[in-house]
């Protein structure tokens, strides 16, 4: 988790983070942490190693498609729902997903539009709209809700690995909780 967020603040501010870093940030930062949630319980006894592995792998895809998810809502949510103002990621100088996917389909003026807000971490020189409306047109949004439902899915896909029960049963509801989550 320290280390995806060393490379979060190192990369604060750049208009050139890449999707294969922006993976790497979130598997550090969110994934590992839910991975390791996840495993915990599989070592209380009798420890099953298997059933470890298989709920460590279905952590780290719940937190993948947790932070997707969470990147969306800063393009989806209502400020009264998210409890802090749309595009707070980038108005904080945070690069997600949608915005990673946008950059190489838009020209030099939109792309300016981005790097003003990181720059100064303020909405001075471009309306927020301006760049919702920009993400909406280029479809990315639902890019990136297509790659969340991706690992929710591979989450309850690891969940096949363990046996039926209670316990399986509440874990088959977080992927769904997830994806639909407004805040």
């Amino acid at each position: 988790m320290t280390e995806g967020e060393l490379l979060t603040l190192e990369r604060l501010g750049s208009v050139d983070l890449t999707v294969d870093e922006y993976f790497e940030v979130i598997d550090r930062k969110t994934a590992e942490l839910f991975g390791a949630a996840c495993f915990v319980p599989s070592l209380i006894q009798p420890v099953d190693a298997d059933a470890g592995d298989a709920l460590r792998r279905y952590g780290k895809a719940l937190g993948l498609c947790y932070q997707l998810t969470d990147d969306l809502l800063d393009f989806t949510a209502k400020e009264s729902d998210l409890g802090k103002p749309v595009l707070s990621d980038l108005k904080e100088g945070k690069l997600t997903l949608p915005l990673i996917l946008l950059l190489p389909r838009v020209g030099r003026e939109q792309i300016g539009w981005i790097r003003s807000v990181l720059e100064d971490r303020d909405f001075a020189r471009v309306e927020p709209q301006r760049i919702l409306e920009l993400v909406e047109s280029e479809g990315t949004v639902e890019e990136v809700e297509e790659l969340a439902r991706h690992h929710a899915a591979e989450a309850c896909r690891h969940l096949e690995e363990l046996p039926f029960g209670s316990a399986r049963e509440a874990l088959e509801f977080a992927p769904d909780f997830v994806l639909n989550r407004r805040s």
